[in-house]
């Protein structure tokens, strides 16, 4: 990309809170993500950039302290990074942000992939026996996966299993998972996205997979 011009942006809020993520191994631009996804309050998030594209880059937003100067034709920016951080911050927000960071770091990477591990393998071997279910890139080893498995129960709309597994207290994601492109390719409208976190255990696993069982014969189908 960069030898034909382009500026390579990197959208990591989906896998920042499940393994390192190194900007300068990538050789990215920028990256974004948000800090709900690693545990944080909502409302703060983290953009990183090359400096000398951050400093060519306008302000989207103007307020306090974020101008060096004001004249009646001319107005100099602060630099960075007050030039993007116009008016009262978030700050409550940064202090959970640290602290989720602190939090992950404290158990450290291979100890989070190690559980998030563990209990997709569990959800994947059930969903792998269960009849009616077809799992989203099922042949692919499990060794090459994170916490997240895509999967479809034949006949019923995704939506209709969400709505199913939310009333035993599980939740699951279902739709386009904001990848339309990929699910027209694979001729579906729509998929059932279960993921998995440093928190989850076998028992929340075990819970899913028996309310999952539970779907088709909700809806009349049977077994």
């Amino acid at each position: 990309a960069h030898e034909v011009g382009a500026v390579v942006v990197l959208d990591c809020a989906q896998s920042i809170p499940h393994f390192p993520v190194s900007v300068k191994e990538l050789d990215v631009d920028f990256a974004a993500f948000s800090g709900h996804k690693m545990y944080a309050p909502f409302g703060i998030g983290v953009l990183w950039g090359r400096r000398e594209l951050l400093e060519k880059m306008p302000p989207f937003l103007t307020g306090g302290d974020m101008i060096d100067s004001v004249e009646e034709q001319e107005t100099t920016y602060a630099p960075l990074p007050q030039k993007f951080e116009a008016g009262t911050q978030n700050a409550g927000g940064a202090v959970g942000l640290a602290a989720a960071i602190r939090y992950m770091q404290g158990i450290g990477w291979d100890e989070i992939q190690r559980r998030e591990h563990a209990v997709m393998v569990k959800a994947l071997d059930g969903l792998n026996s269960m009849p009616h279910i077809s799992v989203l890139g099922g042949d692919a080893p499990a060794d090459e996966r994170y916490g997240v498995i895509s999967f479809n129960v034949e006949g019923v709309h995704p939506h209709d299993v969400a709505s199913i597994l939310d009333a035993d207290g599980v939740c699951i994601r279902a739709g386009h998972h904001c990848a339309q492109p990929l699910l027209h390719h694979l001729n579906l409208y729509a998929a059932c996205r279960v993921s998995f976190a440093l928190y989850n255990t076998e028992e929340d696993v075990d819970a899913f997979l028996a309310s999952l069982k539970k779907v088709r014969g909700w809806l009349g189908y049977g077994a």
